[in-house]
């Protein structure tokens, strides 16, 4: 049994193309997961599987593509993982709640578009669980936007404050957030909370991309953001994509040139994948927005050392040397060349693997100067 992202979206062909697979799980997988180890257990017939809401299954020689099972509406309902049977890691992984109402399209929303939130009782329980089982002292939540009901958020920091001055520590925690909710006196709130660091999807330094993609904010308010969560005393860190559609070299230089001005502690930056389920697949797979779909070999479908994608004005290769650039670019134009060097060093298998397939591949110079002011940045499509 096998479930995830990729399995919503393609259930049934990865069982198709994955022969060792008896079951696909779509969805939230806790209560399917229940009910099918029940029918495992109770029965050798696999057609008894047919009343598993959530699932695709094989039986024989043919794929059973069940009805989908609706998403839970009341998440307290979940015991708490048993944390002690995982490796113990520095920052365990907490979800507050459940799903994005945001329609990026390079995301695939796998929990839904409605925002589910655990009761803030539930979620300081399973805190004090982890602690008292584990011994842990952080966590990260992992909700794509973390905050987004003022309401719970203000409670819920409340009362952790209060667990830490009553436990006699700080539980230090991360979260996402987004540059159009950013706020200093919240994020002051959060950093005496115990929050010590926040995630920031910028994705590109180029307003009409931002717009393309659905993103929803202004470089302004990125710049804005960084810069409230830095009056807080709190770390920040900035993900951009290169290859969004319609990119083009003068569009991707806007993200290469945008990065160190943004003013984030660090960055990580990305080559677009066109993961089943979201937009840009659907844009790939027709060819549109520039789009060219090179594999559907999902062990080249990786945002670092992939190979799936590229556009029709940016080669593959051209876009892992923007990736590049914009690493650099990031480092050198904030001054941090140690900290470049140190980055090298840390990634240094991964860097020779990626010069490696770096040869020349500039585009070609342009006939004529461009006007001053600058490259325009493509409009989004009809």
């Amino acid at each position: 049994m096998v479930g995830g992202p990729h399995t919503t979206a393609l259930p049934e062909r990865t069982l198709r193309e994955f022969s060792g697979i008896d079951v696909a799980v779509c969805g939230e997988g806790e209560c399917t997961a229940r009910e099918l180890a029940a029918a495992v257990s109770g029965s050798t017939h696999r057609s008894d599987w047919c009343r598993i809401a959530g699932i695709a299954f094989r039986d024989g020689d043919d794929i059973i593509v069940n009805p989908r099972r609706p998403a839970l509406t009341d998440l307290d309902v979940l015991p708490f993982p048993a944390w002690e049977l995982f490796p113990h890691d520095v920052r365990w992984p907490l979800y507050a709640g459940r799903g994005c109402p945001f329609r990026c399209a390079f995301c695939q929303r796998v929990l839904g578009n409605r925002i589910r939130l655990r009761s803030v009782d539930n979620v300081l329980a399973e805190i004090d669980e982890l602690e008292d089982r584990t011994g842990a002292r952080s966590s990260w939540f992992q909700d794509e936007t973390f905050g987004i009901d003022r309401s719970w958020t203000n409670d819920f920091l409340k009362r952790l404050i209060t667990r830490n001055e009553r436990r006699g520590f700080v539980w230090r925690w991360k979260a996402n957030s987004r540059a159009n909710l950013a706020d200093v006196d919240l994020y002051r709130r959060m950093r005496r909370a115990g929050c010590r660091t926040l995630d920031f999807g910028i994705e590109s330094g180029c307003p009409a991309t931002l717009k393309h993609i659905h993103k929803n904010i202004t470089l302004d308010q990125a710049r804005r953001a960084v810069r409230a969560a830095r009056t807080a005393d709190i770390v920040t860190n900035a993900f951009f994509i290169i290859g969004h559609p319609n990119e083009t070299w003068e569009t991707a230089l806007r993200t290469v040139r945008f990065a160190p001005r943004l003013g984030a502690d660090d960055v990580a930056v990305g080559v677009m994948v066109p993961y089943p389920g979201t937009e840009v697949w659907r844009l790939a797979r027709c060819g549109q927005c520039g789009y060219r779909l090179l594999s559907e070999d999902w062990r080249l479908y990786d945002k670092y050392f992939g190979h799936a994608l590229e556009l029709r004005d940016l080669s593959h290769r051209q876009l892992e040397l923007l990736q590049v650039l914009t690493y650099v670019s990031f480092y050198v134009g904030t001054g941090r060349l140690r900290e470049l060097a140190s980055f090298i060093l840390s990634y240094r298998r991964q860097a020779v693997h990626m010069l490696k397939r770096l040869v020349p591949v500039l585009p070609a110079r342009p006939r004529h100067r461009a006007r001053r002011g600058g490259h325009a940045c493509p409009q989004p499509a009809a």
